[in-house]
């Protein structure tokens, strides 16, 4: 998927989405143990931060998780996580 962002973007953004795919395994296993907690704060996190670098969907997928975290909601936590990961790896920065 190809994200264009302005040229303001072009020096912190790729960092932070490489921060956030260096993350995958850590949320895999707080998932895999249910940990909720950290979950919920892992992903609030993301939710505030994402639109902020240009990544309005991973922020939207990160809602999604903090709500289902909040329920306790491992099913939506586990689908909405796997979108989650699959946006990432297909992510696509382009500056203009």
């Amino acid at each position: 998927m190809k994200i264009v962002l302005e040229e303001f973007y072009s020096d912190l953004t790729p960092e932070y989405l490489e921060d956030r795919k260096s993350e995958i395994d850590e949320f895999k296993s707080e998932i895999y143990n249910k940990n909720f907690v950290i979950i919920k704060e892992k992903f609030h996190e993301i939710t505030g931060s994402g639109g902020g670098y240009g990544f309005s969907q991973l922020s939207d997928y990160a809602i999604k998780i903090e709500e289902a975290a909040i329920k306790n909601d491992i099913d939506t936590i586990q689908a909405t996580f796997k979108d989650y990961t699959e946006y990432l790896n297909s992510v696509e920065l382009v500056f203009e």
